[in-house]
């Protein structure tokens, strides 16, 4: 497996100035494929989750300095979500694979899927590694649910 995940395709669409000691950082337009979605079950929830149609993303907020120890390519299906959730407040969910509905969720319960679904991605991090994912979204994650599903 070569760490890129099916069911998607996405494209830098802007860049986003994040400050003058800080290089810029691309943002993606992300567009999931109808046919093969990105899906995720969750042992947590017990339930099959889908990020929305289409939303932006930065594909991972990790920092340049730790990519070498986190390399964000091989966790997108994990940070893709995360980032749908965060946009819209909430991801489409279902509990047997057939239908979904869009639930809003409190923005603890999507930082604690990322938690979850970094350990069981196809390349997975230990649990001191996705508690350290998990406290930095939970601390630095900023306009969570500001996203318009009517603008999709």
């Amino acid at each position: 497996m070569d760490g890129q995940p099916k069911g998607y395709s996405s494209w830098v669409c802007r860049q986003d100035n994040r400050g003058y000691f800080w290089p810029l950082k691309a943002i993606y337009r992300v567009q999931i494929d109808l046919d093969n979605p990105l899906t995720y079950y969750s042992e947590m929830l017990r339930a099959y989750t889908r990020p929305d149609l289409t939303y932006e993303s930065d594909q991972g907020s990790v920092p340049v300095t730790f990519q070498r120890f986190l390399p964000k390519d091989r966790r997108l299906v994990d940070f893709l979500q995360h980032d749908s959730g965060y946009t819209h407040g909430g991801l489409w969910i279902s509990k047997d694979d057939n239908e979904y509905a869009f639930y809003r969720l409190p923005k603890q319960i999507v930082d604690d899927l990322l938690y979850e679904s970094v350990q069981v991605s196809p390349y997975p991090v230990n649990r001191v590694v996705a508690r350290i994912i998990h406290e930095s979204v939970a601390i630095g994650g900023r306009n969570y649910g500001q996203g318009d599903l009517r603008k999709r």
